[in-house]
């Protein structure tokens, strides 16, 4: 039984963090003025599965993070992870 709670809790986690990036995605990209379809052009994908990462439907591959986070000017750990998830090493 405890092992199903920890596993919960892991599950709901995970969904925290992607609603934070997927909101932290689409207003950086609105604020800057930047169109999904350019976005997604930029970094090598269609702008369906852009739209996928945005409303959390999928979690992008580590060099597609390094990508958004370049095009939108933040740094990944900003972008991708709660704060008290960033190790110290990035604060």
């Amino acid at each position: 039984m405890k092992n199903i709670i920890l596993n919960i809790e892991h599950i709901v986690s995970k969904m925290k963090q992607r609603r934070v990036y997927m909101i932290t995605i689409k207003v950086e990209r609105v604020r800057l003025g930047i169109k999904q379809i350019d976005l997604a052009k930029k970094i090598g994908i269609t702008p369906q599965y852009l739209h996928l990462i945005e409303i959390g439907k999928v979690d992008p591959r580590r060099n597609l993070m390094i990508a958004i986070s370049k095009e939108l000017g933040m740094a990944p750990e900003k972008l991708f992870f709660y704060e008290e998830e960033v190790g110290s090493e990035y604060k």
